[in-house]
């Protein structure tokens, strides 16, 4: 015999369902308003700059004092120097070398035996030297991997984000020597200029090329130039390396060279800044309305020009050019800046007592310093912005 099931559907149930898709039918409109919501304040925040400054400060409260972030203290009239690398501000004094965190805290402590030092950071590698002298330190997330007693004196330092290193110095017979180290501290070749000065170094994030600025004085003019090293080449002929030569025009004086992520390499010269690998002579003109310019950003030229605001009113302006995606962002500074500090993505302008730290990559405010005494020096870490006292060092979390 067949069973036959009846089932009998309740008023109830159908009420429970019914506030039950109620609810779900409020949510997602909610959803959707707060998403309405959420992209016109984005692009008002973007477009408009005086909704950008109030929500900046009244919403975001992007402003802090002095006496709200944290402070690392120093002995008066005591030698120290500064640095920053990777997340963490460097401290070098009595050749103790301590590394300190966003919370201000002590990490760790380095014994190196530096009196004089110069230095180069990238990434999480830190190369310090003493200057005039031949000993040479490679530090790797604050630890010594190598340190060596060189045969010439040194003149410069630098290491790239790989942790390949390049010391510039000179030894008898010539003005200047390179030499070219890996990361355990094996050299891979060393390369001469017997009648030119390197002005700059900077080795590609790729680890193929070397990029040396020299300076010719032997003639009746200076001259400078650019000459590429192919590292593989290199290691068996270094004097038979060189991949390319870029030449400076007789009124150019180059002074700073920067590789970007993708290998182009940027020059910065007294008048105007060009990608010589690009074929690109101008990318941009330093006329005399720019105040400030850097090319330590990453993939990116910063510079601050002077603009007229009308009678007796100037303005200035903060440029980012991004060279690779070719596009600028503009920033507005509210008063005449003192000094531009430009590391990776983070840019600090420095009024004398105030600093506004601005995103490389946004052209937006990151957070903006006030206090009431003048600034020694400002210092860019990847998670901090160290603000440089006599007797302390204040610790802005980015």
């Amino acid at each position: 015999m067949k069973n036959n099931l009846f089932y009998f559907k309740s008023k109830d149930s159908d009420l429970q369902v019914k506030k039950v898709n109620k609810k779900r039918i409020i949510s997602f409109i909610l959803i959707i308003i707060i998403a309405i919501l959420s992209i016109s304040l984005l692009v008002m925040y973007s477009k408009n700059e005086d909704f950008r400054n109030f929500w900046d400060y009244t919403v975001l409260r992007k402003e802090v004092e002095s006496a709200d972030v944290k402070s690392i203290p120093l002995e008066k009239d005591t030698l120290r120097y500064t640095w920053t690398c990777d997340r963490n501000l460097v401290v070098l004094e009595k050749n103790l070398l301590k590394y300190y965190n966003q919370d201000g805290n002590k990490e760790n402590e380095l014994e190196i035996n530096i009196a004089t030092p110069i230095y180069n950071d990238n990434n999480k590698y830190l190369v310090v030297a003493e200057k005039n002298g031949n000993k040479v330190y490679l530090i790797n997330e604050k630890n010594i991997a190598w340190q060596k007693d060189l045969d010439g004196t040194i003149s410069q330092v630098y290491v790239n984000k790989n942790g390949y290193v390049g010391v510039v110095m000179s030894t008898t017979g010539y003005k200047t020597v390179i030499v070219l180290y890996n990361p355990n501290g094996e050299e891979l070749f060393r390369t001469n200029l017997p009648t030119t000065y390197c002005i700059d170094l900077e080795i590609s994030n790729d680890n193929k090329y070397m990029a040396i600025a020299e300076l010719n004085s032997s003639g009746t003019m200076i001259e400078t130039s650019i000459k590429i090293v192919s590292i593989e080449s290199a290691k068996t002929n270094p004097q038979e390396a060189f991949s390319a030569t870029y030449n400076a025009n007789s009124n150019n004086m180059i002074l700073n060279l920067k590789y970007t992520d993708n290998g182009k390499l940027v020059a910065m010269y007294d008048n105007v800044i060009s990608l010589p690998s690009e074929n690109t002579e101008n990318f941009l003109e330093i006329s005399s309305d720019v105040t400030f310019v850097d090319i330590e950003s990453a993939n990116k030229v910063v510079s601050i020009e002077r603009q007229s605001g009308g009678f007796l009113n100037t303005n200035y302006i903060l440029k980012i050019y991004d060279i690779e995606q070719n596009k600028t962002l503009e920033y507005k500074l509210e008063d005449m800046p003192k000094e531009l500090y430009v590391k990776d993505n983070t840019i600090a302008v420095n009024y004398g007592t105030d600093v506004e730290i601005i995103s490389a990559s946004s052209g937006w405010l990151i957070k903006k310093y006030v206090s009431r005494q003048d600034i020694k020096n400002v210092l860019i870490a990847n998670a901090l912005v160290a603000i440089e006292y006599s007797d302390e060092i204040k610790i802005i979390k980015i």
